[in-house]
C-alpha cells in the first residue's frame, strides 16, 4: 500500500460519517461506470464507444480512490481541494 493510501486509510475510524457517505457515493459512482461502460458495448461508433469506455474506466478509477478514504481529510484527494480552496480564500 502506497503512503498516501495508507495515510489516508489510517483516518477511516476518526471520520466514519464521512467515510459512510464517501461509500455511498462511490456505489453511485460505480453503478454510473457500470451503465456507460453498457453503452459504449451498444454503441456501434467506434470514437463514440472509445470514448465511452474511456469514461466509465475514469469512473471506476475515481470510484477506487474515494473508497480507498483518499477523500477523507488527510487523504491525497482531500488535500489538493482544501489547496484550491486555500487559494480561493475559503476553507474545505
Amino acid at each position: 500500500m502506497d503512503d498516501a493510501r495508507q495515510h489516508s486509510t489510517g483516518h477511516l475510524e476518526e471520520f466514519a460519517d464521512l467515510y459512510t457517505h464517501h461509500l455511498y457515493l462511490a456505489g453511485y459512482l460505480r453503478e454510473w461506470a457500470a451503465a456507460t461502460a453498457r453503452d459504449a458495448a451498444a454503441e456501434r461508433g467506434l470514437l463514440e464507444a472509445e470514448y465511452l469506455k474511456g469514461y466509465a474506466r475514469a469512473l471506476a478509477d475515481i470510484t477506487d480512490h474515494v473508497e480507498a478514504g483518499e477523500a477523507l481529510p488527510g487523504g491525497p484527494l482531500y488535500a489538493r481541494v482544501a489547496e484550491r480552496l486555500a487559494q480561493e480564500g475559503r476553507r474545505a
